[in-house]
């Protein structure tokens, strides 16, 4: 009797065992099963985001009002026709080598990247403003990022192929950070303007030294003066000739009068017709003083802004 209570009494542990053991199973592959479905829901909601960011970009791109290109000045510049005037547009964050300033002439690698500008920008371009750099520069130009007909962002591209420097004029600008690892990453790869003695610098004459003086100087020929010989043969002088008969002075022409100087800008200035030029100043600053006074670039009647960009007689020190 007590045999048979003892296997009863095992068999029901052992039936309990089996059972605790299949509810563990069961818990472990629930909890992994919630955990598989978890990550899943993850990954699509990221998905979603990721495809909705696309698709917002893409819609923006596609809502840019485009314009048509007149003019590429060089390589930062353009003029675009905007409403019903044509507006110079200053690319944000970047600068070019100049090829229009007189004051500096065209320096290496300007035609390059008005040319590299030309081939990229089409016929018609999308402009970007920027509220942190304000809407116009100094020269009452247009500020602006620029994109191609296809969406490519001009500026970046010009310094990211070694074309531009990366510029930031006064503050912080939108894209900075994009645009100054776009001139890392061209500088490291030596593209465009980066690229060995792609702007060699002019030869400076060496200095003069006491041993090439004293080279230059024994380079010098002497001519040698050979002495006269001592008997020589006295030469007859010529007999005085007659006096001739002196001629009575003739009266002198009146000499013409001095013309007029040309009147010399003072501190009032002539603004309703074309009184002076370049050459009647010493100095820049002078012609700007008059250009200013007169009206600046809209009643510059002295020509004295050629190329328009607010600054006359350039040329001037």
């Amino acid at each position: 009797m007590q045999v048979g209570i003892a296997h009863a009494v095992g068999g029901l542990l052992f039936i309990l065992l089996i059972a605790g053991g299949a509810f563990s199973v069961g818990s472990k592959w629930s909890h992994e099963e919630s955990h598989t479905a978890s990550a899943a829901s993850t990954q699509e909601e990221e998905g979603a985001v990721a495809s909705s960011t696309e698709e917002d970009s893409s819609e923006t791109a596609a809502q840019r009002e485009l314009y048509d290109v007149v003019k590429v000045i060089d390589g930062d510049t353009i003029t675009i026709k905007l409403g019903e005037k044509n507006e110079t547009i200053r690319l944000i964050g970047l600068d070019t080598p100049e090829t229009n300033d007189p004051r500096t002439g065209v320096q290496c690698f300007g035609k390059e990247a008005t040319a590299k500008l030309k081939s990229v920008i089409g016929k018609r371009v999308a402009i970007e403003k920027d509220a942190g750099e304000g809407e116009r520069d100094k020269y009452d130009r247009l500020l602006a990022y620029v994109y191609s007909e296809e969406g490519l962002l001009v500026n970046k591209y010009l310094i990211e192929q070694g074309y531009a420097y990366e510029y930031t004029y006064d503050d912080p600008y939108k894209y900075q950070k994009e645009f100054k690892a776009a001139q890392v990453d061209a500088k490291a790869k030596q593209r465009g303007l980066w690229a060995p003695n792609a702007c060699p610098e002019p030869k400076k004459a060496a200095p003069a030294t006491k041993a090439s003086v004293q080279t230059a100087a024994a380079a010098v020929v002497v001519p040698e003066v050979k002495p006269e010989p001592e008997n020589k043969v006295e030469e007859k002088k010529p007999e005085p000739e007659p006096e001739k008969p002196k001629e009575e002075p003739k009266q002198k022409e009146p000499e013409p009068e001095p013309e007029d100087e040309e009147e010399q800008p003072s501190g009032s200035y002539t603004c309703s017709s074309n009184k002076y030029n370049c050459t009647h100043f010493k100095t820049q600053a002078e012609a700007q003083e008059v250009f200013d006074q007169c009206g600046g670039a809209d009643n510059d009647v002295h020509k004295l802004d050629n190329n328009k960009d607010g600054e006359a007689c350039e040329s001037l020190p």
